[in-house]
């Protein structure tokens, strides 16, 4: 069924853009978080579980995946701006955003433009409190010590360990290879490009005051530890479900059924299966 998709290029302003595409009027924006790595390729097990007439649209953010480097440094809200464009253009009636880590900020930037929006699934995505005032409790403050503690190389040995322990062997070594290439790709890059995601940006009152509309439909998988966070985040809306479950940020590659399942249950409820 992921073959299905079919990748296209979207010139910007601030650079090529690669998505993955599949048409319905009732689309599904599948955004990933930080990394080089292909938002269709990571997402692909769930992609595959998701009923062909469904639509998809897959989405690379620049200097990342299969995308072009930026020809400048940005703002996140720039690049959702363009995000945003490219969304509308495939003139859905209703949308759900699933977004992991980084893109809930994306997403959360882009909702506000989308009338159509119907639900958001978010897999751990980055609340304000934990970049500006995390809680000072021991799983925090452990998760925060091993972070500022690990090398470059054993953050990619960790990655490395993950996908091919969640994936197939193919799928990840179309992942892992794509990567390669991202990063490659971004190390030839002299001059100033690239997200600017500095604490003034999230300070500001156009960022701040960001939130899901409140009848949204909305389930957030997050670590057990994270409840409290998520229970009073920007995120949670009336019709908010919150599904603790595995003890690491990228609950997707261990759990590719269980959000599935939430995605099928959104369009369920709003006749679409």
């Amino acid at each position: 069924m992921i073959n299905l998709l079919k990748d296209k290029y979207i010139n910007t302003s601030l650079g090529t853009f690669k998505i993955s595409v599949r048409s319905g009027d009732t689309l599904l924006i599948f955004l990933n978080g930080y990394g080089p790595y292909d938002t269709a390729q990571i997402f692909q097990p769930i992609i595959q579980k998701i009923p062909k007439e469904i639509g998809v649209l897959a989405i690379d953010y620049l200097d990342s995946g299969l995308s072009s480097s930026s020809t400048r440094s940005f703002l996140l809200t720039d690049e959702a701006d363009l995000i945003t464009r490219i969304i509308q253009n495939q003139h859905a009636s209703k949308i759900v955003i699933i977004a992991h880590s980084l893109g809930g900020f994306y997403a959360l930037s882009i909702a506000q433009k989308l009338n159509q929006l119907i639900g958001f699934i978010g897999i751990e995505p980055i609340t304000k409190e934990v970049l500006l005032d995390p809680p000072d409790e021991a799983n925090y403050n452990r998760d925060a010590k091993e972070d500022s503690e690990m090398t470059e190389d054993e953050i990619t040995n960790l990655m490395h360990e993950r996908i091919y322990t969640s994936f197939q062997k193919t799928l990840a070594d179309k992942i892992w290879n794509t990567a390669l290439i991202s990063e490659e790709k971004d190390s030839k890059i002299t001059k100033p490009h690239g997200l600017n995601l500095g604490i003034d940006i999230l300070k500001r009152p156009d960022f701040s005051n960001l939130s899901l509309d409140q009848t949204v439909s909305t389930t957030l998988f997050v670590r057990p530890y994270r409840i409290n966070e998520y229970s009073h985040s920007e995120y949670y809306t009336e019709k908010t479900t919150i599904e603790p479950l595995g003890k690491n940020h990228y609950i997707h590659f261990e759990f590719p059924e269980k959000i599935s399942e939430a995605i099928l249950k959104i369009l369920k409820e709003n006749n679409n299966t």
